[in-house]
């Protein structure tokens, strides 16, 4: 069946995606479908012309979508592409028409998903940030939904280590709504990653779509990672999904006292989630090779003794300029000095509220 056929049928709202792909695999065009006993029986259904009529109106619809394809410098992708993402393709019911902005790799690239709270803590800004960068050090490609916080924080670090990222969105192609999210969306075509939705052009987010669009980032990544997430959120959906289509779900622990943590523990106490400790164990689980590391060659270098012991004393966990004067024992003037040493060594890293971490690099 020809592109612009299955598309055509995928616009029709009185056939459902299950209903679709039978025809996509039984038939070799609509003509076949209308000829037959099933195109028969489908055309007493309704009222109006035969949606199997080669002159019905979702042809032209067809037609428009493709030229707005072609003006919006995007494809659209059928089930029976060649480009067609593989693991996307073996899931229950998936898509039969995508619409993509940007470049898909071939089926052997390793995506993994990369999904979590809108309300970001700092924790888990950090762990993305560490997490992203190895994985980009592995040519792995993050794929997540654009949506402010984890997603769009792993999008970010992503194109921040030159990376490859995909974005799946619950709109159509034209219809991303923030400027943020467009901005976004831009620097990632531009570094060579893609856009993707299962929507038409012309068509604005609704809240059942991003469950649909939930199932898509799961279903294109070999394995799910929820970073943080409330007892409730979108993220656990993308995380049920994954458990369905029989893909590795990981999710990090994080403080019983932090309420973003209450989705991920639960991931983990009823096992359906594997914790995410590091790169290296979730690399090694779903079976790749020859893993990179280099945050393990680097060779801690200090100027003076003072600078080790406010080294030690930090963390990954923030701590204020008063906490650790107090913690080293120490004038904060010489802690100031010190501290603005080791950040100007890429040791140390500064966060709002005057608050130091360790620098996760």
């Amino acid at each position: 069946m020809e592109t612009k056929e299955i598309l055509a049928l995928s616009l029709a709202k009185e056939i459902s995606n299950k209903e679709l792909l039978f025809y996509i695999d039984n038939f070799e065009s609509i003509e076949h479908i209308n000829n037959s006993k099933i195109g028969k029986k489908f055309q007493q259904k309704f009222e109006k012309d035969s949606l199997f009529d080669l002159n019905n109106l979702n042809l032209e619809k067809a037609e428009r979508q493709i030229e707005l394809a072609n003006k919006n410098d995007s494809q659209i992708i059928t089930i029976k592409d060649e480009l067609y993402p593989a693991l996307l393709k073996n899931i229950p019911n998936p898509p039969p028409v995508l619409y993509c902005k940007g470049k898909l790799y071939e089926p052997d690239n390793l995506s993994i998903s990369i999904v979590g709270t809108r309300k970001a803590t700092s924790y888990g800004r950090l762990v993305v940030e560490k997490f992203v960068s190895q994985f980009v050090e592995n040519r792995v490609i993050i794929t997540s939904g654009l949506a402010y916080g984890i997603d769009s924080f792993a999008h970010d670090k992503t194109l921040q280590n030159k990376g490859i990222t995909y974005a799946v969105i619950a709109s159509g192609l034209d219809k991303i709504s923030t400027d943020r999210a467009k901005k976004l969306s831009n620097k990632i075509i531009e570094n060579g990653g893609c856009i993707i939705s299962s929507y038409p052009f012309g068509v604005n987010a609704l809240p059942p779509y991003f469950i649909s669009r939930n199932r898509i980032i799961s279903g294109i990544s070999k394995a799910t990672i929820v970073i943080e997430s409330d007892a409730k959120g979108g993220s656990l959906w993308t995380a049920k999904f994954a458990v369905e289509q029989n893909r590795d779900l990981f999710a990090v622990p994080g403080s019983i006292f932090e309420s973003k943590s209450k989705g991920t523990n639960t991931l983990i106490e009823k096992e359906m989630a594997i914790p995410a400790i590091n790169v290296e164990q979730i690399l090694n689980h779903i079976g790749f090779s020859n893993i990179e590391n280099k945050s393990k060659e680097k060779v801690l270098e200090f100027n003076n003794n003072d600078e080790k012991i406010i080294f030690d004393f930090l963390s990954y966990s923030p701590k204020h300029i008063d906490e650790i004067a107090t913690g080293v024992n120490m004038p904060i003037m010489n802690v100031q000095v010190n501290l603005l040493t080791l950040e100007f060594n890429s040791l140390v890293r500064q966060l709002p509220g005057n608050q130091f971490i360790r620098n996760i690099d």
